[in-house]
């Protein structure tokens, strides 16, 4: 999380929820949201592989409190479907049966998260933490994984946009919708709300 903020010209010592709410960062701090020996990665990713994982996708090497399978080829920049984040999507599904876990799909991956851990509940771990409420918060969000932050911002009174290229879900629950996708799609959003904010 760090190096990405340096990458993308953002200070890294602001708060940051991280890897689909699983930790925050403040203060250059790393806070797991969850009981870390209450899920057990390794065995989870052994699963994973034993019943065929890297022959679909393959592992996010960064990532250390999920577990992200990516379509095959896609850290190397290879271009995939939604239909190829359908079918890790369902295999880990049906690999993970009977684990306790939280599994979405995003728009370039499977996620496995520990049971109960979302971005609902890194938000709210992290707005605890800074004293803050959702109704300040704007949150931005594509996916299925999105859903959970989405409605607890909605329920505090935030405000949620969403990309054409969003979950249906999503877009039914947003505060916007652009009709534009992905990054344009966002810089729709925040050009939308903060025009807003600029009327007297």
């Amino acid at each position: 999380m760090v190096e990405l903020r340096r990458k993308w010209g953002l200070d890294p010592r602001q708060p940051a929820v991280a890897e689909n709410g699983c930790s925050i960062f403040m203060n250059g701090t790393e806070t797991p949201t969850y009981n870390i020996h209450e899920f057990d990665r390794v065995r989870i990713s052994e699963r994973l592989r034993a019943t065929g994982a890297e022959k679909l996708g393959e592992f996010d090497p960064v990532k250390k409190h999920e577990i992200t399978l990516y379509p095959k080829g896609f850290i190397a920049g290879k271009d995939y479907t939604a239909a190829d984040i359908q079918r890790i999507y369902k295999f880990v599904r049906r690999s993970l049966e009977g684990v306790p876990c939280n599994i979405f799909y995003t728009s370039a991956s499977g996620e496995v998260l520990p049971e109960g851990v979302d971005k609902g509940t890194g938000l709210k771990f992290l707005f605890r933490k800074l004293g803050r409420s959702p109704a300040e918060a704007l949150f931005l969000g594509d996916g299925q994984n999105d859903l959970p932050a989405a409605r607890y911002l909605l329920g505090g009174g935030g405000l949620v946009g969403v990309p054409a290229n969003g979950h249906p879900e999503l877009k039914q629950l947003a505060s916007f919708v652009s009709d534009k996708e992905y990054h344009e799609g966002a810089s729709d959003i925040l050009e939308h709300f903060f025009t807003a904010l600029r009327k007297p």
